[in-house]
């Protein structure tokens, strides 16, 4: 079953193309080149292999030709970031030098202007030219500008009475606070946590680490009957979803990787606590779960109980990863184009259904994934690696 899916999935994605516009991954042509990529291996058919270079020469022939995008800076993030990706993992020897002389470029006045404005958005701002320097290394010019990184997250970061930190975001302009993996107190340990892995600012990183975990405990919910732990913005009194995005699983990952790194058994005991709490969140009331993706959906769910399992020996955790994984085919719809898989939210965007974060790219990747063990690329797209 799970074959002739991947089979309709290939054929919906060359047939909804037309969809995609933009040259990022998570919801560009990067995205179905990834998938092509992993569906040309599994099969062993050259043509689907040729597409995915297809994505890449369309990618890099926009370049060529004054493209221009709301959000560049993420679109050429991503695309240097999957082109060390294929050259790393899939041993492709892309002949990218001249490339990536443009990519280190834009992406070092693009940092320097993100400073100024203060934004470390991994989606608008300084992280997303943080990761795509991260993975540029060990290029000396690459590891000064994850350094710089590491300074704005240290130099924004506001301190408390009892010794924690966080960051006012800018993504919405409403100097809202947001702890999840996304835009969040998350997304800036899982940064520090492979900065730090990396050797660079290991002082600053570790010290900046502590003060944003203290931060995330001292925001979970304590009035009775929540399902979830923690808000997605701080302040906010609502049940958070269960899902790769926003939520309780991404701070339980950034845990986890920061009680790892930093010797911490009891970051590792809250990881614990907050996967042992998910674990019962299955009903659509306690997980406002609505499709099968990887963003809001059960194959990111299950890619993070999955990435949690790795480190936790308890079965319990692998059998909601396989719980998850199963779930994603009970989202298949009747009459939805996209093999029957309609993501929950942005339909006013014509790509969500076909993309990498939201759609079949994303879940076929999923499938792949699961039937070969091979979660490489979710982990290094998805921040997890």
């Amino acid at each position: 079953m799970q074959a002739s899916l991947l089979k309709n999935i290939a054929d919906s994605l060359e047939q909804n193309v037309d969809r995609v516009m933009s040259i990022d991954l998570k919801r560009g042509k990067l995205g179905l080149s990834l998938f092509y990529m992993l569906y040309g291996e599994y099969t062993g058919e050259q043509h689907y292999l040729d597409k995915a270079g297809s994505f890449i020469e369309d990618a890099l022939g926009a370049l060529s030709s004054n493209y221009s995008s709301f959000k560049l800076n993420l679109e050429l993030s991503e695309l240097g970031r999957y082109v060390a990706y294929l050259n790393r993992v899939h041993q492709l020897d892309l002949e990218v030098a001249d490339l990536y002389d443009f990519l280190d470029d834009f992406h070092t006045t693009n940092l320097n202007d993100n400073i100024d404005r203060r934004d470390y958005d991994p989606f608008t701002g300084s992280l997303l030219n943080g990761y795509y320097f991260l993975s540029r290394l060990p290029d000396a010019h690459a590891a000064k500008q994850v350094e710089k990184v590491v300074q704005q997250l240290d130099s924004l970061a506001v301190p408390t009475d009892d010794g924690g930190l966080y960051w006012i975001s800018s993504l919405h302009q409403k100097n809202e606070v947001f702890l999840g993996l996304s835009h969040g107190s998350a997304a800036v340990i899982l940064f520090l946590e492979k900065a730090m892995r990396a050797g660079i600012a290991p002082d600053v990183c570790r010290r900046v680490m502590k003060g944003a975990i203290t931060y995330i405990m001292a925001n979970r919910f304590t009035q009775p009957g929540m399902h979830s732990l923690f808000p997605t913005i701080v302040g906010e009194q609502e049940e958070t979803p269960l899902c790769w995005c926003y939520g309780d699983l991404g701070v339980g990952i950034a845990l986890e990787r920061a009680g790892i790194l930093l010797g911490e058994p009891v970051y590792r005991v809250y990881a614990e606590q907050i996967f042992r709490n998910a674990l019962n969140r299955r009903s659509f009331e306690t997980t406002r779960m609505g499709d099968a993706s990887l963003c809001y959906g059960a194959a990111g769910t299950h890619v993070l109980f999955l990435q949690y399992a790795a480190t936790n020996s308890d079965p319990v955790f692998k059998e909601a990863a396989d719980y998850w994984y199963e779930r994603i085919f009970t989202y298949q719809q009747d009459n939805v184009d996209t093999c029957g898989f309609k993501a929950m939210f942005n339909q006013h965007y014509p790509e969500t259904n076909v993309c990498f974060i939201e759609g079949i790219s994303g879940i076929g990747i999923t499938i792949i994934a699961r039937m070969t063990g091979k979660y490489d690329c979710l982990q290094e797209f998805l921040y997890l690696n």
